[in-house]
């Protein structure tokens, strides 16, 4: 990459960990692309759900030769109609 990787992680303890497996996703788009200009990847929690985990958003901004790519992953919410009701 011509610019260095930016990771910006809103309402969640960063860690190694996660930056590390950010990187190493990068790393393999990357390599099946051939050449990235740059690339910025945000991961922000937006809900804290004990009862059916936590909803994270992660948005990726990709330069590449020619343009930029955007990908979002819009969390899962499920509907009223799907969810099931205890007696």
């Amino acid at each position: 990459m011509d610019k260095p990787l930016e990771i910006a992680i809103h309402a969640v303890p960063s860690s190694p960990e996660v930056e590390t497996e950010i990187r190493d996703h990068v790393e393999k788009l990357e390599h099946r692309f051939g050449h990235l200009i740059g690339c910025r990847v945000a991961v922000e929690l937006l809900h804290r759900q004990h009862k059916t985990g936590n909803i994270y958003d992660v948005h990726v901004e990709m330069q590449v030769p020619g343009g930029e790519l955007v990908v979002s992953r819009a969390p899962h919410r499920p509907s009223r109609a799907s969810r099931t009701t205890r007696r």
